[in-house]
């Protein structure tokens, strides 16, 4: 059973529009095999703390916001989310940054047309098959036919850049807010869906304004804040409607969504959407001996 969200458009203060994309389909859901995120990777809120407070959540957003990817109007949110997070694994590993083709990615799950595609297709292309480089692909098509005389060059790129197999967050919430909260503190990122309604388009006190539904908007878990008690952890969005400063991450833009593209949440706020749709976290990347021979680890 699929969703009817599919690809839901929606304008930012900006004026500029943007779409979503992120559909259910159980059917999909057992695409991907992972395994749960294991005991041995969980920490206790003092450890959690003490490896938040290494970091500074506005110099992270600051790092990352050179590359804030702008979907536009196409329903790309799954394979967005997949690219920032395995250009996070490039910078978290020490590799040279590569920009990826999102749109190459998307066009590989979605049927041949712009209505979207499940989170767990995303990941499990990005395992199997993975994705070409920006250079390859131009930007807003969202069918290979549209995807130039380069597509071949672009499939054999992506497979060499994949990912490993990622670990799944459990549904159940608590367990769920220590893994959810043990991933971010470890720097790993967390591929995730929210609803996006109507009132979503501003963030309120610098957090994500949340529809109900069943999560029709992929997106990325890239760091987060420590709160400590319950929560532990409030993650923050590394969001794919932009600002975007350079045409290899999408759209040109220079509105944009949230706190230049990045907006805090709540662990309860997202567990809304994990009955729906399987969370994964990002555990590395595939060596490649083409990049390992010139940028040992």
């Amino acid at each position: 059973m699929s969703s009817a969200y599919q690809n839901e458009r929606f304008k930012l203060p900006d004026g500029s529009i943007v779409g979503t994309g992120n559909n259910f389909d159980a059917s999909a859901e057992k695409l991907v095999t992972s395994k749960p995120f294991p005991d041995e990777l969980m920490l206790d809120n003092a450890d959690i703390q003490r490896l938040m407070k290494r970091r500074s959540l506005a110099k992270e957003r600051d790092h990352r916001r050179k590359r804030m990817q702008n979907q536009g109007r196409v329903g790309s949110c799954n394979a967005e989310m997949v690219v920032a997070g395995a250009h996070q694994l490039q910078e978290s590993t020490g590799r040279p940054h590569v920009p990826l083709a999102s749109n190459h990615l998307y066009a590989r799950i979605n049927g041949g047309r712009d209505n979207g595609s499940a989170l767990a297709k995303g990941m499990r292309a990005m395992v199997d098959i993975g994705c070409g480089r920006r250079d390859l692909v131009p930007v807003q098509t969202y069918n290979r036919r549209q995807q130039g005389n380069r597509l071949n060059e672009a499939d054999a790129d992506g497979m060499h850049r994949r990912i490993h197999e990622p670990y799944v967050l459990p549904d159940d919430f608590r367990t769920f807010v220590r893994a959810l909260a043990s991933a971010i503190a470890r720097g790993m990122p967390v591929g995730l869906a929210w609803h996006v309604g109507g009132g979503s388009m501003r963030l309120r006190n610098g957090y994500i304004v949340h529809g109900r539904g069943a999560g029709n908007h992929a997106t990325l878990g890239h760091s987060g804040k420590w709160v400590g008690g319950s929560d532990i952890i409030h993650p923050d969005i590394q969001n794919s409607w932009g600002p975007c400063i350079d045409p290899a991450y999408g759209v040109v833009s220079r509105g944009g969504w949230g706190d230049g593209g990045f907006g805090l949440t709540t662990p309860e706020a997202l567990f809304a959407c994990r009955r729906y749709h399987t969370f994964y976290v990002f555990t590395s990347i595939i060596d490649d001996s083409r990049d390992t021979q010139n940028n040992p680890l």
